[in-house]
């Protein structure tokens, strides 16, 4: 019985040892994550505090970094980096399609990018690393929480636009 009919693009063996790398991967890197004072104390490591103006900085730059990423147009040629792009003509006019690849690290990079979780916790990992290891780049962060909070309060006056002409709207209809 014919369930679904799809091009074979890899060995299935091949997506297991994916899917165990990538698992062992991730628990690897919870034990090392549960570890990591224990070893700090070990290694007499001091992590400085991070007061809550500037865990609000940080988080709200790593916000905008992951939406920078994941959603502005802005960055779509890094997206286009782990896509499979196909020109196509219509009515005179080019077009770009583009396709999720189905092998390998790329799908595996475009999966990454597209789902703003996943990205938003290597951006956290880069921001508040960079934090602590180069203080230069304490200013971007800065404007990038700047840009963060402008975005909210936009995407928040846009929210109550549209309800309001959809109230007009339902008011006029009725």
């Amino acid at each position: 019985m014919l369930v679904s009919k799809k091009p074979k693009t890899y060995p299935a063996s091949y997506s297991l040892i994916w899917s165990m790398f990538f698992g062992l991967l991730f628990l690897a890197f919870g034990i090392g994550f549960m570890l990591f004072p224990y070893g700090l104390d070990l290694f007499n490591i001091d992590i400085p505090s991070v007061s809550l103006y500037e865990f609000a900085i940080l988080a709200l730059a790593t916000q905008r970094l992951t939406r920078l990423f994941v959603y502005d147009s802005i960055m779509q040629f890094v997206r286009d980096l782990f896509l499979d792009l196909k020109e196509v003509e219509e009515n005179g006019e080019i077009f770009i399609e583009r396709h999720k690849p189905t092998t390998h690290v790329r799908r595996l990079m475009y999966e990454l990018l597209a789902c703003p979780w996943c990205t938003s916790v290597w951006m956290s990992l880069f921001v508040f690393g960079s934090f602590f290891v180069f203080p230069i780049l304490n200013l971007l962060w800065l404007l990038l929480a700047g840009s963060a909070v402008a975005t909210f309060v936009q995407i928040s006056i846009n929210k109550i636009g549209w309800q309001a002409e959809k109230a007009k709207k339902e008011c006029l209809n009725s």
